[in-house]
């Protein structure tokens, strides 16, 4: 008897917790499904936000971002924040109205970069 008691008290903790996913499986589904949408639209609004920010970089640079990386990993290691302070110090002293021929600027980039080698 103490055998079959226990043995019914398990089989009915077991079937309890099934019952418990049997019994709301509908809103286990519709939870996950809320949360796809949920991490879609997030991911959404990220890229819009990135691309915004972006946009507003390439409105208000002097330079296009890709030509930035495009100096920054052409220069690398040597190129370092130090010198970029000192060049975007020295571009806004030579060219304080914010506008410069490409020309221009890179004459007085490659100037400063070769200042801070020491080369003449």
């Amino acid at each position: 008897e103490k055998g079959s008691k226990e043995s019914k008290k398990g089989s009915e903790e077991s079937k309890s917790t099934s019952d418990f996913f049997f019994d709301n499986l509908g809103k286990m589904f519709l939870a996950a499904m809320a949360s796809a949408i949920l991490a879609l639209i997030r991911s959404s609004m990220a890229t819009t936000n990135q691309t915004n920010a972006r946009i507003e970089i390439e409105e208000t640079a002097a330079i296009d971002p890709l030509e930035i990386d495009d100096l920054r990993t052409a220069n690398s290691p040597d190129f370092n924040a130090e010198l970029f302070r000192c060049v975007m110090e020295t571009v806004r002293q030579t060219f304080p109205s914010g506008h410069a021929t490409y020309e221009d600027f890179a004459l007085v980039v490659r100037n400063e970069i070769k200042k801070s080698k020491g080369e003449s």
